[in-house]
């Protein structure tokens, strides 16, 4: 026997069967990629198919926000004008009121002109005639005006022997007293009024000077 050539012989089959592997295994090259890219593939519609089914789902959520967001605005610019109409009613009604309360101003200062005439009337009443009926009479006329003034909140501004007051007296003159210290009203020679507070008329008056 010749172990030479039945080794060369187990060399050449252990050659052949490798060279089969081999030629097996190139065979077929896309098997082994296609054993493992196959779940993928299977994953992928799945993932598809569900962002599909997701997406009118989206899409409503956004429909709803941006019905929300109009309804939002429209909401707040309804407010605001609203808050806006309800400041222009304030704010004729105060135009409303400013003009009557100057209506009535006009009207009263007038009216006052009368009430001096009966001050002044007093004034030169002799003492002999302050019994007769026709002075009783005029004192009665006095009497019922000096109600009509105060019912309408007029008052008269106090003067003679109060320090002077630019913003509800108007000094005409000034004259020595020994009576008042420099800077006092001495004398009224019309007497003021205020309305609701407010400077109807100022008191004309004469003011004690410095020394």
């Amino acid at each position: 026997m010749n172990p030479t050539g039945e080794n060369n012989q187990e060399n050449e089959n252990t050659s052949e069967s490798n060279e089969k592997e081999k030629v097996i295994i190139h065979e077929n090259p896309g098997e082994n990629v296609a054993m493992t890219s196959e779940p993928e593939l299977k994953e992928k519609p799945e993932e598809v198919n569900k962002i599909i089914e997701e997406m009118p789902e989206l899409t409503k959520e956004k429909e709803v926000e941006e019905k929300n967001k109009v309804i939002e605005e429209q909401k707040d610019k309804y407010l605001r004008l609203l808050a806006e109409f309800d400041n222009f009613k304030k704010r004729k009604e105060e135009e409303k009121i400013n003009l009557l309360k100057s209506a009535n101003e006009k009207l009263l200062k007038e009216f006052l002109t009368v009430l001096d005439s009966f001050d002044q009337a007093f004034l030169n009443i002799d003492e002999k005639t302050k019994n007769e009926s026709v002075t009783k009479g005029l004192e009665l006329i006095h009497k019922q005006v000096e109600n009509f003034i105060t019912k309408h909140h007029i008052e008269p501004i106090e003067a003679v022997g109060t320090k002077f007051d630019p913003h509800v007296h108007n000094a005409v003159m000034e004259e020595d007293s020994d009576k008042y210290e420099p800077g006092v009203v001495t004398k009224e020679l019309q007497k003021g009024y205020l309305f609701h507070g407010k400077v109807l008329r100022p008191t004309m008056a004469i003011v004690s000077k410095e020394k």
